[in-house]
C-alpha cells in the first residue's frame, strides 16, 4: 500500500466509484459478497488497491497546496518535474491567511519572502501526498498567482 486506505467515510462517498473498480476486476455484488466472507485478506488487498487508485488519481490533479501557521505562509505550486515555493514570514502572528496578506500588502515591514525550486523526493504522489498528510491545503493557487506576480 503506497498511501493509507480510505476511511469509511470515504469509501461510502466513493461508493459508485468502488462498483466500478469491482466489474473492472470481474468481481460483482454477489462475488464480492462470498470474497468479503470467505476470504477477507483478499476482499482488504481489493480495498487498499482501491485506495490507492484514488489517491494516485486525486494526487495527478494537484496544482497547489498551501500551509498556514499564523506567521508563516508557504505557497506551493505543484509543476510536474518540481514544486515552487513562495515562503513568507512574518514577525506578526496573524488568525488568518486574509488577515496575514491584508498587513503584508499594507506595509512590508516585519515581513520576509523567499522564493525556492526543487525536485520532487522519492516523487511527485508520494511528496504531495507527505505534504497534505501534514496540514497542507489543496487550494486553487489564488494566493500563489497574486504573490507571483
Amino acid at each position: 500500500m503506497k498511501y493509507r486506505v480510505l476511511t469509511e467515510d470515504e469509501f461510502e462517498a466513493l461508493k459508485d466509484e468502488f462498483v466500478k473498480f469491482l466489474i473492472v476486476q470481474g468481481i460483482d455484488a454477489a462475488s464480492w459478497q462470498k470474497m468479503k466472507d470467505l476470504e477477507p485478506d483478499l476482499a482488504q488487498k481489493y480495498l487498499h488497491d482501491f485506495s490507492d487508485f484514488v489517491f494516485e488519481n486525486t494526487l495527478q490533479k494537484i496544482g497547489y497546496i498551501d500551509f498556514f501557521n499564523g506567521n508563516r505562509l508557504k505557497l506551493f505550486k505543484c509543476a510536474s518535474d518540481d514544486i515552487q515555493l513562495i515562503n513568507i514570514e512574518s514577525v506578526s502572528k496573524f488568525e488568518t491567511i486574509q488577515d496575514f496578506l491584508k498587513a503584508m500588502v499594507s506595509d512590508l515591514t516585519g515581513f520576509t519572502l523567499q522564493r525556492h525550486a526543487k525536485k520532487y523526493h522519492p516523487n511527485r504522489a508520494v511528496e504531495l501526498f507527505r505534504m497534505i498528510s501534514s496540514g497542507g491545503l489543496v487550494s486553487d493557487g489564488h494566493w500563489y498567482e497574486k504573490i507571483e506576480l
